[in-house]
């Protein structure tokens, strides 16, 4: 009885840890879109927020052990839209049109609650067997 209660209690803190790290990562990635989307309003993109998506990607990459699908694919497209040299992105309409897009896409996602949930019960699942 005791250690089921502890089971319990242990499975109850590891979903909340888990829900935290979704929701932490997913906070990132917001700022990071209205950074880039907060560029485009002023109708040019900075190498800076570039950077930041750049290095943003990467840790995320790191930080993704629940394995959030939709947030790395829509990640993946914003810093494709991003690729390139800036200053020729900053000319280029169909770029802007792009990365605008590709924000709003990871915006969406990120601010997700259901799809936040997917994720953590997904890896609930896996975690538990």
């Amino acid at each position: 009885d005791t250690l089921e209660r502890y089971r319990r209690e242990l499975e109850h803190k590891m979903d909340a840890w888990v829900g935290e790290v979704v929701s932490s990562i997913r906070s990132e990635t917001v700022r990071v879109c209205r950074n880039i989307a907060d560029s485009l309003a002023k109708g040019r993109i900075h190498p800076q927020h570039v950077d930041s998506v750049k290095l943003w990607v990467d840790r995320f990459k790191s930080l993704n052990f629940v394995n959030d699908q939709a947030m790395a694919t829509a990640l993946a497209d914003l810093q494709k839209s991003l690729s390139g040299d800036v200053s020729k992105i900053n000319t280029d309409a169909a770029a802007l049109a792009a990365i605008s897009t590709s924000v709003a896409s990871a915006m969406a996602i990120a601010t997700d609650s259901v799809s936040a949930k997917s994720v953590v019960g997904k890896y609930q699942r896996k975690i538990r067997g």
